[in-house]
């Protein structure tokens, strides 16, 4: 086995009506872990669209981007790194509502779907 570097982004956990200033802390983040050289990134869970979502629909709020395209803009930062990113997101449910799942981009891929794991960091 070789040694590999891992980040741990530690970012400010905002309410869900500054989600666009939370999306550009972890953006910072992610650019920051991906300039020191890791090669294993996670994020908090429920990182976006906010830790204190204030109830459901989440994704129909104002101010609150789509998750596929905050989805495409994680991968992006993964490919454009090379690492693996482990990303805790609300996930929108059919029907309304969201969900805390954890999302796994693997470098070069835009989104390789839920980590059904326990512990989000036991990558296969």
């Amino acid at each position: 086995m070789q040694p590999f570097k891992v980040a741990l982004c530690q970012v400010q956990a905002f309410g869900v009506e500054e989600a666009e200033t939370n999306l550009d802390n972890i953006l910072r983040a992610l650019d920051e872990a991906g300039a020191a050289g890791a090669q294993l990134v996670a994020l908090p869970e429920c990182a976006y669209p906010a830790y204190y979502l204030g109830g459901d629909d989440v994704y129909t709020r104002p101010g609150v981007r789509s998750f596929d395209e905050v989805a495409a803009l994680f991968g992006e930062k993964a490919r454009r790194y090379g690492y693996w990113l482990a990303a805790g997101m609300a996930m929108p449910r059919p029907g309304g509502g969201a969900n805390q799942q954890w999302r796994r981009v693997r470098p070069g891929w835009h989104d390789a779907g839920p980590l059904r794991q326990a512990i989000p960091l036991a990558f296969r």
